[in-house]
């Protein structure tokens, strides 16, 4: 069993060292990838003095410092973001899974999930078991995301009002213009979107959180399918998964995962 074990570590290590000299080769070594993100939506990503900073930024940073290549991150509203990502001038992260995306993108291995809970007001909560109980409501989505196939179904049976943020998204639950907003990473993300606000603030306690969250949904790297990455991802991969191991990535998001403050809503 020991010979199996170590026999297992020496082909792995042969297998990094092949793919870090036969990357250097084929990609040129110490080479800046362009990386795209959304830039408002807070703890997972935003600017922060003028720097990305947050959750699946320290992730790609601590990756970042096991390979040759190294990041650049560009921040935009999601929906350009994405554009330029498809054109091909870089790679996107925070990238969800769909059919028609994985005919455009080679993704990585999921980077983070993230928790999509859904918000009500008090008094207005219902029972969710399937996206049919969402039927004939009014949801506030993310322009220009998608949160998987049980998203793009969902579009067929109710409304989706899409904005550039969940501040805003809140505001407009609050003035009853939507019915649920749909808010990522669970109550981190809804904590920093209400420490935004100081309206929000004042009513934080009309907010409530449904119990069955809308999704945990896998978010990637992805490359458009024309940059031919898929060489670069088995690399990209291989130091994610050492970073799992580690319990690297589990430190990052445990900061996160108790927002300072609490919030009124359950």
């Amino acid at each position: 069993m020991f010979n199996s074990i170590k026999i297992h570590q020496v082909t792995r290590f042969v297998l990094i060292v092949f793919l870090f000299v036969n990357f250097s080769w084929s990609d040129g070594y110490g080479e800046q990838i362009i990386i795209y993100r959304n830039d408002n939506k807070p703890p997972k990503y935003y600017l922060d003095n003028g720097e990305p900073s947050v959750i699946l930024i320290k992730i790609m940073k601590h990756i970042d410092n096991q390979l040759p290549q190294k990041f650049e991150y560009q921040l935009y509203p999601w929906k350009r973001a994405y554009r330029y990502a498809l054109e091909g001038s870089g790679g996107i992260i925070g990238l969800s899974k769909n059919k028609q995306r994985l005919e455009l993108f080679d993704f990585s291995e999921p980077l983070y999930y993230d928790e999509l809970i859904m918000v009500t007001l008090k008094g207005l909560e219902f029972a969710y078991h399937s996206i049919e109980d969402l039927a004939g409501k009014t949801l506030g989505g993310n322009r220009g995301s998608s949160y998987g196939d049980d998203y793009e179904r969902l579009k067929k049976i109710c409304t989706i009002e899409e904005d550039n943020g969940q501040e805003q998204r809140l505001l407009k639950l609050l003035a009853r213009r939507i019915d649920v907003a749909l808010i990522g990473p669970g109550r981190a993300g809804l904590n920093s979107a209400i420490m935004q606000n100081e309206y929000l603030q004042n009513n934080r306690e009309q907010f409530s959180i449904l119990p069955t969250p809308f999704a945990m949904d896998p978010n990637y790297l992805g490359f458009s399918k024309q940059l031919q990455k898929k060489q670069f991802l088995e690399l990209f991969n291989q130091a994610l998964q050492n970073s799992w191991e580690s319990g690297a990535i589990d430190n990052i998001t445990r900061t996160y995962s108790q927002p300072a403050g609490g919030s009124g809503a359950q």
